[in-house]
């Protein structure tokens, strides 16, 4: 087992037990994590050279936003992204927006204000109606609008929006 694993289990010879493979490779696997994360800085989880970035979304609206907020979060998770709730620092936050009223409107404004709050260097993704309805008033703390008919490209936007934004800063 020390051979295979670059991870020593210390358990006395005399101590019996009955381990099986799913579990070991779970605990292996929560303690790489565990120790990753403790190494790691802020909230960036490092695996390997890979950084698992966290993300945090919340849904304003209809039940057809509340299943592409959830369809977002099973992309997201999918990619490596670890989902956190919405009251917590996170590295990205989306905000699945809504126009049906004023009201959430004012909503939408509002969920997107608490996230740049939150955390003034995370990216900040608006989706949906309001920010698709209102482009000519998008707010200055939304980085990247994203319309309802590219919501099942999140993945793909977050990756680009990351390469542009680090292009831009190798130039600078």
């Amino acid at each position: 087992l020390q051979m295979i694993l670059p991870y020593q289990l210390n358990l006395k010879k005399s101590v019996q037990f009955s381990l099986s493979i799913s579990s070991l490779l779970r605990f292996v696997f929560y303690s790489y994590l565990k120790s990753a994360e403790s190494k790691s800085q802020g909230n960036i989880c490092k695996i390997g050279e890979a950084h698992m970035k966290r993300a945090a979304l919340h849904n304003l609206g209809c039940k057809v936003n509340a299943y592409e907020t959830q369809a977002m979060q099973e992309l997201l998770e999918e990619h490596g992204y670890e989902i956190v709730p919405f009251g917590e620092k996170a590295d990205i936050y989306i905000i699945n927006t809504c126009t049906v009223t004023n009201v959430a409107d004012r909503k939408s404004r509002q969920m997107i204000h608490k996230a740049r709050k939150r955390n003034p260097e995370a990216v900040i993704v608006a989706a949906g109606c309001y920010v698709q309805a209102k482009q000519e008033d998008a707010d200055r703390d939304i980085d990247i609008v994203i319309g309802n008919n590219r919501k099942k490209d999140i993945v793909a936007i977050l990756a680009e929006y990351k390469e542009r934004k680090d292009g831009a800063r190798g130039r600078g």
